[in-house]
């Protein structure tokens, strides 16, 4: 299995899996423990970026040292980026902050992990703007309509199906998962939530097997297709090696 958005390091050790994962960055003080995790969990990939709730701290020096990190072993992707209308931190701003880090994924050749709440069609606008298809990447725990999905499939971006598959009252993430290419799925747990779990392969089994009920697929094809398109989408191979 692939979790393609788990904040590993917020778990303790013990709870640490011995599986592939990308584990996203929200800000600087994270980077460089990121990159030192990816040295003892070679399976564990890493995605380096500031998440919009701090796009108020970014400053020229922010740009300058991020792209150093990305160019790190295990650096694979530049995220967790995006728009957030919930945030007070002006959209503006959160634009700018977003703009420079996905003019950083294009130059450096990185995929992106996107983050979005309530600005879909912004953020749309943007990534066309910026030329994101040539690199691709996930939008993160996706939650729109199937036409939303096309545009981004569009875009060379495959989606993060997580926890919202789980909840009898998404009535529109079966029809997404139903209705789109297969090769633009991807599975995530968001992992740590506010509740304990012992075992964060369980959240996760339980997702993919939603995902093989909506497409008619057996567990263990969910699973492998899955994992082919993380390490597609993120130019990883199974030996913790990046393509």
């Amino acid at each position: 299995m692939f979790d393609t958005h788990i904040h590993a390091y917020q778990l303790p050790a013990r709870h640490r899996m011995a599986r592939e994962c990308l584990v996203p960055a929200v800000n600087e003080d994270e980077w460089s423990d990121l990159v030192a995790l990816h040295q003892h969990h070679v399976h564990f990939w890493v995605a380096l970026g500031v998440h919009p709730q701090y796009a108020d701290c970014w400053t020229p020096q922010h740009a300058m040292t991020l792209e150093r990190q990305l160019r790190k072993p295990g650096v694979v992707a530049v995220g967790e980026i995006g728009l957030d209308k919930r945030l007070n931190i002006p959209m503006r701003v959160q634009e700018q902050v977003l703009r420079s880090q996905l003019r950083l994924a294009v130059d450096l050749g990185k995929p992106v992990i996107l983050h979005d709440v309530h600005c879909i069609g912004r953020l749309l606008s943007i990534l066309k703007e910026e030329r994101v298809a040539a690199v691709g990447g996930v939008m993160h725990g996706f939650y729109g309509s199937v036409e939303m999905a096309q545009e981004l499939v569009a875009l060379n971006l495959g989606l993060g199906i997580g926890r919202l598959l789980l909840n009898a009252k998404s009535s529109r993430l079966p029809s997404v998962v139903k209705t789109v290419p297969a090769q633009s799925l991807v599975v995530e747990t968001d992992a740590p939530w506010r509740v304990a779990v012992a075992d964060w392969r369980r959240p996760l089994l339980d997702i993919i097997t939603a995902v093989a009920d909506c497409r008619s697929w057996s567990v263990l094809d969910a699973v492998r297709i899955t994992r082919n398109n993380a390490r597609r989408i993120l130019r990883v191979n199974g030996e913790g090696s990046h393509e």
